[in-house]
């Protein structure tokens, strides 16, 4: 495969296709514990209601050139008041909505592939964890963050 202009917005190819998958993973019933509407890609999301899951993927690397195969830096972040969500059950949101990343690979890589039009991933695997509770003057809330490292192209390969 040759290098093509689809590979040039892979960073938000691979954040909205872990978005869709989550959503999907929703819809499905496998992910109970937050509403699709709760679930976005993006930077800039911190007005939006809590709890709620934001996909970024701010750098990625391309690594076999001239294939367009990128290593993208995915992270899933979860935040969730602290007043109205027990320290129990954040880890609870957060062990489900993480889970969808630690199934089989070949199964996570086909979901995450099947999310989004002109994007496939050839290798998912989790890399860091963190959480925290950050208080704030109006409030507190728990956050946690997963980061994978995705493999992917911005575009089926057969």
């Amino acid at each position: 495969m040759a290098y093509t202009d689809y590979a040039n917005a892979i960073c938000h190819k691979t954040q909205n296709a872990a978005a869709a998958m989550l959503q999907a993973a929703v819809t499905g019933g496998s992910v109970t514990l937050i509403a699709s509407a709760s679930i976005f890609a993006g930077i800039g999301r911190s007005e939006l209601p809590l709890p709620r899951v934001v996909c970024v993927c701010k750098r990625a690397q391309q690594e076999d050139y001239p294939d367009a195969v990128w290593a993208a830096d995915l992270t899933i972040n979860i935040y969730a008041s602290s007043q109205d969500t027990t320290e129990d059950d954040f880890h609870e949101l957060c062990g489900q909505v993480y889970s969808r990343f630690f199934q089989a690979p070949a199964t996570v890589q086909s979901e995450l592939s099947n999310s989004a039009l002109e994007f496939s991933a050839h290798f998912v695997v989790a890399q860091s964890q963190a959480w925290d509770l950050v208080s704030d003057e109006d409030d507190a809330h728990w956050t946690s963050e997963l980061n994978l490292l995705v493999k992917c192209c911005g575009s089926y390969i057969a």
